[in-house]
């Protein structure tokens, strides 16, 4: 979403942005010139109610229309000025609220876990009535428009593809790019790494780093943050890019397509739209050790192929999609009166 806002000013420098801001954040806001509504203490996704609530009453946004870009819903719970037309932009109901809600609660006390379970259905009503005061609902992928009962247009997420040249090396390296987080499931990948003659590179941080060090084997290695040129070089010597969880779309999935890079995923979610099985990567019916080991024996080595996949996500095609949904957007507004 961070990548959408900044390209929606590279088109529309005019936009205002009002972002969240919570107090404990310790890295520099990457958009200074916002509008910012300050939360206290640290983010949770079972506090969003909360946190729209706490949008709605801090800000009304003016304008011609409002472009909302919704992960969580926080951003839908700023209300619009009477007749501003407000397009959404989701990754679908919020991914915590489904399967992966396990893998978030890992570490939470019991209590917290059964009252997370418990106000599911809560969650589920709030977030329709926030989609709700959407005009036009955009959505990441097939993926996405299918998991809500809303209507919504499919509009991918803009990959930079210039920027990842490759050409890949089918003799180098396996990469993971991900944050650090269970519901990540870099934990199988570095098993399945254990004993194969590549290394692995990681690429993120988070609260699973120090855990997963101390598990690795020694071919794996932590290369922590990096900047856009690292990353484009990192995927430009890799032989995989190995994607351990779904996704509703997965940018970095098709980053490594512009790379030249075949990617190894599960069958299921964005990866569907993104890797053809047996011609720019391998999809995976279940994410195992000796399954991610069986892909990277298997692998087609096809870069011409893998970058011309990526060639359908690129920023202008996404700019001017959105173009279109906001003008379709401004058309639904009501006509000033006329005295």
């Amino acid at each position: 979403m961070e990548r959408i806002a900044k390209l929606v000013l590279s088109r529309w420098p005019e936009t205002r942005v009002v972002t969240p801001r919570f107090r404990d954040d310790a890295a520099p806001t990457l958009f200074p010139g916002a509008r910012h509504v300050e939360f206290a203490g640290s983010r949770s996704h079972l506090r969003a109610p909360i946190y729209a609530r706490r949008m709605e009453r801090a800000v009304q946004l003016e304008g011609d229309v409002v472009l909302a870009l919704h992960s969580s819903g926080w951003a839908l719970g700023a209300r619009a000025a009477p007749g501003v037309p407000i397009v959404a932009f989701t990754n679908g109901p919020p991914r915590w609220m489904g399967s992966p809600l396990t893998h978030y609660l890992r570490a939470r006390a019991l209590p917290l876990r059964l009252a997370a379970r418990a106000t599911l259905p809560v969650h589920g009503r709030v977030q329709r009535r926030l989609r709700a005061r959407a005009d036009v609902i955009l959505a990441s992928s097939r993926y996405a428009a299918a998991l809500l009962p809303e209507p919504a247009r499919v509009v991918y997420p803009p990959v930079d593809v210039e920027r990842f040249t490759g050409p890949g090396d089918p003799d180098g390296h396996v990469i993971a790019v991900a944050r650090l987080v269970a519901h990540k499931r870099i934990e199988v990948l570095l098993e399945a790494m254990r004993d194969r003659p590549e290394r692995l590179v990681v690429v993120g941080t988070g609260p699973e780093l120090t855990r997963m060090r101390a598990a690795a084997p020694a071919n794996v290695e932590f290369a922590g943050a990096v900047d856009d040129a690292q990353l484009a070089a990192l995927l430009g010597g890799a032989r995989a890019l190995v994607h351990p969880t779904f996704e509703e779309f997965g940018i970095v999935m098709a980053e490594a397509l512009a790379s030249g890079v075949p990617v190894i995923a599960p069958r299921q979610g964005g990866a569907l739209e993104i890797v053809e099985d047996g011609r720019t990567g391998r999809l995976l019916a279940e994410v195992t050790p000796a399954a991610i080991g069986t892909a990277l024996d298997d692998l087609p080595v096809d870069p011409l192929a893998c970058r011309e996949a990526a060639g359908r996500f690129g920023q202008e095609r996404f700019l001017d999609e959105l173009g279109t949904a906001l003008d379709d957007a401004l058309a639904l507004a009501p006509s000033p009166a006329i005295c």
